[in-house]
């Protein structure tokens, strides 16, 4: 049997194209205001003219600006970015020193500027990239001085509830196929389909801020089924529509107001009851409370935010996420709540935004992230092999009192092999232990492997003595051909009799480092192609 897996072949360009291009002597004019936006910029067709000590190999971009006397920022924004690149921005298109800062992904970089100025924009990168870009520019800056109207949103446990809360349960109500559940929850008849409600209560009584997205964190061991009965609902006081989104074991619902401002659902009346109402088709499969538990966390919109300082105003790229300073939008200046389904006797203690669990090499990597933490002691690692008996993993303190994000970090280096299951245990300074979800991780065994003939003229071969390659194999596996330059190159394989055939004939002569990543399990192995 032969299998053929056709790849496009990566050559990278190491010498000057022969044809236009964009550098010093004909760089690209940009105008900051009106801002610029161009989308689908390439250095496809460019050359690697970029004099800067520390030039990639690869084609390169230049723009060039000029600056209105009043201008305090330029912004260059960019979106949409293939490939990583580096950015130069200076006021010498031929610079002789080694600056920039490295792109990827979405990005916004404020230069500081003065006076009437040139300035040129370098783009390097050592392979073919695509991007949008924009740019912009400060015109005028204003002082103000707002005061904070955030006001004092939290829990109500108090007025609000109908009916009222229990001691036991201060934050939360929980309804259950119609049914009020007061009592420690036990969702019965087993494997039975139901719907499960998670109300609570806020209030803020001399503010404006408000919830604007709740996260609902649960447990696949207490549930086989748990989903939103309504993916997409109006909001409850402030036009606008709830959107859910599930993400690893939990249900995220984020409001989306219909002026686009990033406002909460709220009516803006201080004192005012909000009830927030979600409810998910279930099936539990357990009444164990640590399997049965949801963790119901609250994020608000943060506005309200006092500020004091420099409003900068310009011309602003339309579509970017850059623009001038001034006051926040809420987006790292909100609150996070959080309380659980089992009885809390008050909010969490943490307020958990992550936990992720995922196998590298031959390890298990553990990751999780709380945006607040109250009177936390430690957290507690556990791991099992079953999902029902549980041992300590790992142990470290929490921060005890933090209103800032706090991320976690530990590599479990003697995984059980296959499925295995872990879960975060976070205890307070009384002792008090509440429960993350818990979360899978399937380990799989790391074969061995042989690569001959080398030296080799073109035909290279990656077999295994333990077994032949079949499609599970192959889905795990990925080979990746490095010259000594460390530029890679995609090459053309396949898969013969159990065997691996890498074609390297495309290739010059010379030294090569072939990685075999087996499920982020590498080997490196050294390749000649002599003359």
């Amino acid at each position: 049997m032969k299998k053929i897996f056709t790849f496009t072949a990566l050559l990278i360009a190491c010498t000057s194209q022969a044809f236009a291009q964009q550098n010093c002597v004909t760089p690209l004019l940009i105008t900051l205001c009106p801002a610029t936006v161009l989308n689908g910029q390439t250095n496809l067709g460019m050359a690697n003219d970029f004099i800067n000590p520390c030039n990639l190999a690869g084609e390169d971009l230049v723009y060039k600006m000029t600056t209105a006397p009043n201008t305090s920022r330029i912004y260059i924004s960019f979106s949409s970015v293939s490939a990583p690149l580096r950015a130069t921005f200076t006021t010498n298109c031929s610079i002789n020193v080694c600056s920039y800062i490295a792109v990827t992904g979405n990005v916004c970089l404020p230069f500081n500027v003065l006076g009437n100025t040139t300035y040129f924009l370098w783009i390097d990168a050592n392979t073919t990239v695509t991007y949008n870009i924009g740019f912009g520019n400060d015109t005028s800056s204003t002082w103000v001085n707002i005061p904070n109207t955030q006001g004092n949103l939290n829990f109500e446990s108090t007025v609000c509830a109908v009916p009222p809360f229990k001691s036991t349960k201060p934050f939360l109500q929980l309804i259950y196929n119609g049914i009020y559940k007061t009592d420690p929850m036990t969702l019965s008849p087993l494997n039975v389909p139901g719907t499960f409600c998670l109300i609570t209560y806020f209030r803020n009584t001399t503010g404006i801020e408000s919830i604007r997205r709740f996260e609902f964190y649960y447990n696949p061991l207490g549930f086989s089924n748990f989903t939103p009965s309504t993916l997409s609902f109006p909001g409850f006081y402030n036009p606008g529509t709830w959107v859910g989104a599930w993400v690893v074991n939990r249900w995220v619902f984020t409001f989306n107001d219909l002026a686009g401002l990033g406002k909460g659902d709220f009516t803006g009346t201080p004192n005012t009851c909000l009830r927030y109402e979600f409810c998910f088709d279930v099936t539990p499969i357990s009444n164990d409370p640590v399997n049965t538990n949801v963790l119901d966390s609250a994020f608000s919109d943060g506005f309200g935010m006092g500020f004091s300082g420099f409003v900068n105003s310009g011309c602003y790229a339309p579509g970017f996420s850059c623009g001038g300073g001034g006051p926040g939008s809420g987006a790292t200046s909100g609150h996070a709540f959080g309380t659980s389904a089992n009885d809390p006797a008050g909010p969490l203690p943490i307020v958990l935004l992550q936990f992720n669990v995922k196998p590298k090499n031959e390890n298990v990597e553990v990751e999780w992230t709380t945006s607040s933490e109250l009177n936390n002691d430690y957290f507690t690692i556990e791991k099992s092999i079953d999902g029902f008996e549980w041992i300590t993993a790992y142990k470290t303190d929490g921060a005890g009192n933090s209103t800032s994000p706090l991320s976690y970090f530990y590599i479990d280096p003697n995984p059980y092999p296959g499925i295995s299951y872990y879960r975060l245990k976070q205890t307070d300074f009384d002792g008090t232990a509440t429960y993350s979800g818990v979360a899978a991780v399937k380990m799989k065994k790391s074969i061995q492997l042989t690569v001959y003939p080398n030296p080799s003229h073109g035909d290279v071969i990656v077999s295994s003595p333990e077994e032949p390659f079949n499609d599970e194999l192959l889905q795990g596996l990925k080979f990746t051909i490095t010259n000594i330059m460390g530029q890679s190159i995609v090459i053309p394989y396949s898969e013969i009799n159990g065997e691996i055939h890498l074609d390297l004939s495309i290739l010059t002569k010379g030294i090569y480092i072939l990685e075999i990543n087996q499920d982020e399990i590498k080997s490196h192995h050294r390749i000649i192609l002599p003359d």
